[in-house]
C-alpha cells in the first residue's frame, strides 16, 4: 500500500447514445457506446491525519463528485483518517466529455491503492451509485454501457482513431437536456447493436454509419451543423455529439488530417482538443 496515488483521469466520448426508458425513481435507461480518449485530468490522492480537503480550481469543496466519492469510500470502510485530493483539470468542464466522472473514478481507485478496503466488484457498485458515466471510467477502452451505466459490456479495443473535439458553446443544464427528450414528440434513434457487432469485426467505417446521438434531436441544429461542416471539411468520416453536449467530435483515420483539422478549428473556436483512443479509464502514474 502507498501513502500516494497519482492517477490520470481519461475523458470519454460517446460514440452513440441513446435513451431507451426511465424508471419509476426517475433515471432514465442508457444503451451507449463509449470511448476513452487520451484527453485528461491529473488526480492525485494523498493520506492524510483526518478530514477530506480537495483541491480542483473549478470546483474545490463538497458538491465535487471525487469529494462525495471519498466521503463514500471512507465511511464505508470505517476509516478515520482523512485525504487531500489535488486535481489538475485538462478536460472541458460540463463539456459532455465525463471530466467529473473521470475524476470521480480515479479517486476511488487511489482510494483503493492507499486503503484496499474493496474488492473491484463493491468498488464498481460504489461508481455506479456516484453516477452514470463513473463505472465506465473505471473500466475504460471501448464498450457498450447499459442500464442506468451499470451494466458494461467490453467491446474490442479501437485502435489508431483520432479525434478533434470542439467544446465550445453554452447548453442548457443536463437534467434540462433530459426533460426536451421527455417532452420531445419524435426523436432518432441509434442501432447500438449493430454499431456493437461493426466494432467487433473491426469496421470503423461501417461502424459509423450505425453511431448516432439521440440529443441531436433535440440540440439547435444550426450550432451543431456548423461544427459538423468544418469537421466533415477536414476529413471526418464522421461526426458526433458527446454526452448531452456541447462537446462535438469528427473521427479521423490520421493524426495529420486530425491536426490540420484542428488548426482551422482553433482560428474559430476557444476549446479544441485533438486526441487518439486509449484502452483504459485510468492509469496509475505513481
Amino acid at each position: 500500500m502507498s501513502n500516494r496515488v497519482t492517477l490520470k483521469a481519461y475523458a470519454k466520448v460517446n460514440l452513440s447514445l441513446d435513451i431507451t426508458g426511465k424508471r419509476a425513481d426517475g433515471y432514465h435507461l442508457l444503451d451507449s457506446v463509449m470511448q476513452s480518449v487520451s484527453l485528461f485530468d491529473t488526480v492525485t490522492v494523498e493520506k492524510a491525519s483526518d478530514g477530506i480537503v480537495i483541491d480542483c480550481p473549478v470546483c474545490g469543496d463538497r458538491s465535487n463528485i471525487a469529494y462525495k466519492a471519498s466521503e463514500m469510500y471512507l465511511d464505508a470502510a470505517g476509516i478515520a483518517s482523512g485525504v487531500r485530493i489535488t486535481v489538475d483539470k485538462h478536460i472541458p468542464v460540463c463539456g459532455g466529455l465525463g471530466g467529473g466522472s473521470a475524476d470521480c473514478a480515479a479517486t476511488l481507485l487511489a482510494l483503493n491503492g492507499i486503503f484496499g478496503a474493496f474488492t473491484a466488484d463493491k468498488l464498481s457498485n460504489m461508481a455506479g451509485s456516484l453516477g452514470a458515466d463513473v463505472p465506465f471510467c473505471m473500466v475504460g477502452g471501448t464498450a457498450r454501457c447499459r442500464g442506468i451505466g451499470e451494466l458494461i459490456e467490453p467491446l474490442p479495443a479501437i485502435r489508431g482513431l483520432y479525434l478533434v473535439l470542439i467544446s465550445d458553446g453554452d447548453k442548457p443544464s443536463t437534467g434540462e437536456m433530459y426533460r426536451r427528450i421527455d417532452g420531445a414528440s419524435a426523436l432518432s434513434h441509434p442501432d447500438n447493436g449493430a454499431l456493437s457487432a461493426e466494432i467487433a469485426r473491426g469496421d470503423l467505417r461501417a461502424a459509423s454509419a450505425h453511431m448516432l446521438n439521440v440529443f441531436e434531436s433535440v440540440w439547435e441544429r444550426t450550432e451543431l451543423d456548423a461544427k459538423f461542416a468544418l469537421l466533415r471539411l477536414h476529413g471526418a468520416f464522421h461526426c458526433g455529439l458527446s454526452g448531452s453536449g456541447p462537446t462535438v467530435f469528427g473521427l479521423f483515420d490520421s493524426r495529420e488530417a486530425a491536426e490540420n483539422c484542428a488548426v482551422s478549428a482553433r482560428k474559430i473556436y476557444r476549446l479544441v482538443n485533438i486526441c487518439h483512443t486509449v484502452e483504459s479509464g485510468c492509469e496509475i502514474i505513481e
